[in-house]
């Protein structure tokens, strides 16, 4: 599934740059062009998230899954805001089909 976007909110301004990624469960996760496999610790710019990432579940899997994302004014932990207080959970739903609803 691709078109996962990810944004900085409204609140935050621009100040945030990255985006770390972690707990990437039950699959890999791509950025937009499908094919740069994104880690469990790996920061992404704005700009990258913004494009959008891709999401392949594991073979055969069906079921929920989901992965985090902390704001982050750097490429670095030191940039991380409020030790994680900005993190959120996202998480697909997948279907059989493997389409996936966004909760």
């Amino acid at each position: 599934t691709s078109g996962l976007v990810i944004a900085p909110s409204a609140n935050n301004g621009s100040e945030v740059t990255y985006f770390k990624i972690g707990s990437i469960q039950n699959g890999s996760l791509f950025l937009a062009d499908g094919a740069t496999l994104i880690h469990n610790g790996d920061f992404i710019t704005v700009a990258q998230g913004a494009a959008g990432l891709k999401f392949s579940p594991a073979a055969n899997y069906n079921g929920s899954t989901s992965f985090q994302v902390w704001a982050s004014t750097s490429a670095d932990d030191t940039g991380i805001y409020l030790t994680g207080a900005f993190k959120s959970n996202c998480l697909a739903t997948w279907i059989r089909c493997h389409r996936a609803r966004y909760i």
